[in-house]
Formats: structure tokens, sequence, C-alpha cells
């Protein structure tokens, strides 16, 4: 049976939540936009999603990192991950298509073909890179023990906040930027000490520092504090978002339980959290959809949040379908299949 934690799919909901707010304020041009040209309960709405939006990856990554500490990798998985990416994205071409038949090109279906060779899909394509490395990770954890384990992050933490507050060397020098392997490894690390050891720390803290964190943020943001170039608080791969992953972490973790229906209801639409991210991130359907959006007319409307909501209701509507599709025709009638011909590749060599 699949280990289930509602409070942890709530969070994995909310973690494609917050990649969707990077997109509606990136491709809108919101991300950018100061107090003065948009009216100010707008302004205040924008600054909060951008206080949170970098959480998506560390979220994601703990949580792989508290359930796989335990278990194995099947590389099988893989290969589901990219018939779901591929089904799904086509699921969002031939949408886009029927909508709006001039946005239809050659480019974009063979892109749509190739899905984890391509930019659309980074997130992907790492996290792929991190699951061939889960089984080494986790032998190398098994060994090293909890002292050591723990010393590990803390050197890692240090060498974290070192990099976000230099202003001399830049960060990616350090710990890579946010499409690399090497701060999923981190925060993958990170997610395998809380399942095995629990907090280092009292939970309670977590929530403070957390809390100072998002804090933190908020304020860089809403007075447009001018930091130094190389100083970086905010980014995908430095520590106060890590931080306020955590303490978010330690919050939903704790939600076992809701009611029977609630759960089931709650679990459904978890797992159809990344075919959300793949269907906006499919080529032909983000340069329409975005567009199409009129985001950027909506800055000094009190209907902003409305807009919003729609962009969120769409979203997980052609998620929730496309997963639901990607499930029919993969087990159905494609798996049994694929998996026959690894088995029979794997006897050959």
């Amino acid at each position: 049976m699949t280990e289930r934690n509602i409070g942890l799919d709530i969070l994995r909901i909310i973690a494609i939540i917050l990649i969707t707010n990077i997109h509606y304020l990136a491709y809108s041009g919101l991300f950018g936009m100061g107090g003065a040209n948009m009216s100010g309960y707008n302004y205040v709405f924008v600054t909060l999603l951008k206080s949170v939006d970098y959480c998506f990856l560390d979220v994601f990554v703990l949580i792989t990192g508290y359930f796989m500490t335990m278990k194995r990798a099947p590389k099988r998985k893989l290969v589901d991950l990219w018939f779901e990416m591929l089904i799904v994205g086509l699921f969002a071409l031939v949408i886009t298509t029927i909508c709006f038949p001039q946005s239809f090109s050659i480019l974009s279906a063979i892109r749509t073909f190739l899905p984890i060779t391509t930019y659309e899909y980074w997130y992907l394509f790492s996290y792929g890179i991190l699951y061939l490395m889960i089984p080494y990770i986790n032998e190398w954890i098994d060994k090293i023990g909890q002292k050591t384990h723990l010393r590990v992050i803390l050197f890692w933490a240090a060498i974290s906040l070192f990099a976000d507050i230099n202003p001399i060397i830049k960060l990616e020098l350090i710990q890579g930027n946010y499409m690399g392997i090497v701060w999923f490894t981190y925060v993958y690390i990170v997610g395998s000490y809380i399942r095995r050891y629990g907090y280092p720390i009292k939970g309670k803290y977590f929530n403070y520092l957390g809390l100072l964190a998002f804090i933190g943020i908020f304020a860089i943001y809403y007075f447009h504090i001018n930091l130094p170039l190389n100083i970086k608080f905010y980014s995908e791969v430095s520590l106060p978002p890590l931080l306020i992953s955590l303490a978010l972490f330690k919050l939903f973790s704790q939600i076992k339980t809701i009611t029977f229906t609630t759960d089931k209801l709650i679990s459904w639409v978890a797992t159809s959290s990344l075919a959300v991210y793949i269907v906006q991130e499919q080529f032909q359907f983000r340069s329409i959809f975005w567009e199409k959006l009129a985001i950027s007319e909506y800055v000094n409307s009190p209907y902003m949040i409305v807009n919003w909501l729609l962009c969120m209701f769409i979203l997980w509507t052609l998620g929730i379908v496309g997963h639901s599709l990607y499930k029919f025709i993969y087990s159905r009638y494609l798996q049994g299949c694929v998996y026959g011909m690894i088995n029979i590749i794997k006897a050959k060599l």
C-alpha cells in the first residue's frame, strides 16, 4: 500500500500553487513591478506571493527525502514519469490547438515529444538525476550515522549562509543554481534526517526561524531594499526559503487525517499535482495561456485575486483531466508492454 500523509499531500498541492505563482508573476511582468504601478491591496497580495514562491523546490525535495530515505528507488518510476510528461504534454498541446488552431507549430509538437530534453521541464530533469542518485545517497546516509548526518547539514547550512550574504562570491559558484543537482541533494539530506531522527531542535524554533525568514523576505520585496548584487536571501537555493519550507513541512506533517472522504479527495488531487506543472510548462500552452489571461490589466483592479483564482482553477482542472488521461492510457494499455520490453532488454544485457 502506498504510504500517504494527508498533511504532506496538502503541502504538495501548495508547492504546485507556488510554482504557478512564479509563472503568474513572471509571465505577466508583475514580479518586477513596484507598488507605485498597482493598487495597494494588489501590491500586498503580489508581495505575499513573491515572499513564499521560492519555497516550492525545497518543499518537493524535502517530501522526497522524507519518504524515500527508507526505500529503494525503483528506476521504472522514471519511465512512468517520462510517459506522464509525454501524455499530459500532448494533452495540453491538443487542447491549445483546438482552442487556438493558429498557435500550432511543428516545433511545439517536437518539443512535446522530447519533454525531458527541453528547458521547459528543467525541474523534472533535475529531479530525475536526483532519483537516480537516491540509492547511493541512502547507502551513504546509512553508514555515517546521526551525528555525522547532522554535522553535514549544519556545515552545508553555514556554507549556504556564507554564500547568501557574501557580496563578492556569486551564490552559484558554491551551491549551483536552481536547476542544479547540488541544492537538490542537500535538501534531500535534510528531509532524510527529519524522517530518521526527527528535528535537531524543537519544532517551534523551526516555526520561529521560518516566520523570521518570511518577514525578512517580505520586507525586502515590499520596501524595495536594495541589497548588494551578490547577496541573495530569497533565491531557490538560499537558506531563508529553506527555513520557511521547513516550518511549513513541520506544520503540515502533523496533519495525519481529517475525514475519510476529505483524505481521499486530497490524495486524489495531490496525485495530479505533477500534471498541473506539466500542463503549464508545455511550450505552446504556456505561450498562449498567460497572454490570454491578461493579468497585467488587473494590476489596479479589485479583481486581480479573482483572476488569480481563475488561473488556478483552469490549470488544476486541466492537470486533473490530463493525469486521469495518463492513468487511463498508460496504466491500461502501455505500462505492461513497456515493462515487458525493459525486462527483455535487461535479460539480454
